[in-house]
């Protein structure tokens, strides 16, 4: 990219003098350019930072490029909305992810760290310390793993993200079962031998806690007394996958949602209503569902 190409000329430029003055320098360029577009004021501050930091610790001039690359990322991501628009940043959380980024070369997790810090910018508090840990030791390869099934994992509430365990949609869906071992033995995803989890519903009510970024599957109890459905046959994320998966956006597989609702229809066989709706989320936080699109009813108990 052109934009990180000037990034690296700065540093190179006095490459002999310290990459602590080549952060400098790209600080110092026109009004806190970063690779070419204006910085945000809490991005612009963050590569003051590590300009001081640079002086003290003598990072080597790889890992000033690394640095900035990120930043460069981050600034792009944040598009200059930040909320905290003072610049101010939580100073024990950025050292401990300059001391990771530091050592991130490829540009394929540099965008991943890029996204992650934007993240914290524009959020605060947003990603835990723990996670941090826990991504820095993915691989570009787990990384790719991660991102072939986002389009497979379901919100449950607001906490739980979830990914299938069942063998004929794994089957039509090419998800291998090696791809789950791999995310396991990451810390993305928690491989139990079996998860269940159940959902009550009251007495002719209806429960919209299941969703995508594109549909929502509504639930309704036909019957005048509280049923619990199972949802089994599933991977939960652990709270570093949900994190990531939060921060980095992938275009759900709808044909695979419905295909899923189904599946839990028929495994849960009561008196229901299931109904699927196109979901529109807008930037302030609305949202807005279609007519059903989909629908599957069970007037009948055969408990």
């Amino acid at each position: 990219m052109e934009e990180n190409n000037r990034i690296i000329d700065y540093i190179s430029e006095i490459a002999g003098a310290g990459v602590g003055a080549g952060i400098g320098l790209l600080v110092a360029g026109p009004v806190g350019a970063v690779g070419g577009a204006i910085a945000s004021p809490i991005i612009t501050n963050m590569l003051k930072w590590c300009a001081n930091e640079a002086k003290e610790k003598r990072y080597s001039t790889r890992e000033g490029k690394n640095i900035v690359k990120v930043l460069s990322y981050a600034n792009s991501d944040c598009q200059y909305n930040s909320e905290n628009s003072e610049g101010s940043f939580d100073e024990d959380w950025f050292a401990r992810f300059i001391n990771i980024a530091k050592d991130i070369h490829s540009d394929e997790l540099q965008t991943i760290w890029g996204k992650i810090l934007a993240k914290e910018v524009i959020h605060p508090h947003s990603v835990s310390l723990r996670t941090l840990d826990v991504l820095k030791n993915i691989s570009g390869e787990e990384a790719r793993f991660f991102q072939q099934l986002m389009p497979y994992i379901i919100s449950i509430g607001d906490d739980l993200r979830v990914l299938p365990a069942n063998k004929a949609i794994q089957k039509k869906y090419n998800i291998l079962d090696g791809c789950y071992i791999v995310l396991d033995a990451c810390g993305l995803i928690k491989m139990l031998s079996f998860t269940e989890l159940p959902l009550s519903i009251g007495a002719g009510e209806t429960l919209r806690i299941v969703r995508t970024s594109e549909r929502l599957l509504s639930m309704k109890n036909l019957l005048d007394n509280e049923v619990t459905l199972k949802i089994s046959n599933i991977y939960l994320l652990t709270q570093s996958g949900k994190e990531l998966f939060d921060l980095l956006y992938s275009e759900p597989n709808n044909e695979y949602f419905e295909d899923w609702a189904s599946q839990l229809f028929d495994t849960n066989n009561k008196a229901l209503r299931f109904e699927i709706h196109k979901r529109d989320e807008t930037k302030d936080g609305a949202v807005y569902l279609s007519d059903p699109i989909t629908v599957f009813e069970n007037k009948g108990d055969t408990l």
